[in-house]
């Protein structure tokens, strides 16, 4: 039981710098993702090999934020550039070929130094379609997780 306990600790996410605090005083944040590797390939290469990621990207990216405001449920709200001071960073560390996300979450000011950042965010993927259809599912689910995990973080004290 205690071996099992350290396993899904361990795979949790964690802060490891900073923190995310300055988002409660926040009412806007901007969005940003990066895809470091999506299916063991940079995302030129990806690219390369899915010719359709150029036009599924921008829906897939809207998955995710779409899901990640709907969990925040107004708490921040992505938009209003002018007024955002912070921008909220998904950095996908992995995609694997199911489509799971490991992330990393980053929070960026104003001046673009790194003011917190969350690692080991996991999420499944899908279960049937295309590659970029189960990176889809992934993003919708990843995008719920992280809003789960900002509103977690804009009610702590």
């Amino acid at each position: 039981m205690v071996l099992l306990l350290a396993a899904v600790s361990a795979s949790a996410q964690k802060l490891v710098s900073g923190s995310f605090s300055p988002l409660r005083s926040q009412h806007y944040v901007k969005f940003a993702i990066e895809y470091v590797s999506i299916h063991g390939m940079t995302e030129k290469d990806y690219a390369i090999y899915e010719p359709a990621w150029g036009k599924d990207k921008p829906e897939i990216v809207g998955q995710f934020k779409t899901s990640m405001s709907d969990e925040l449920e107004g708490a921040l709200i992505f938009g209003n550039p002018d007024e955002a001071k912070y921008t909220i960073k998904a950095q996908v560390n992995t995609v694997n070929k199911d489509g799971d996300y490991n992330c990393d979450m980053v929070l960026i000011d104003q001046h673009g130094k790194e003011v917190g950042r969350m690692i080991g965010i996991k999420a499944d993927g899908g279960h049937f379609g295309s590659k970029d259809n189960l990176i889809g599912d992934g993003a919708e689910h990843t995008g719920k997780k992280f809003g789960k995990i900002l509103k977690k973080l804009l009610k702590s004290k």
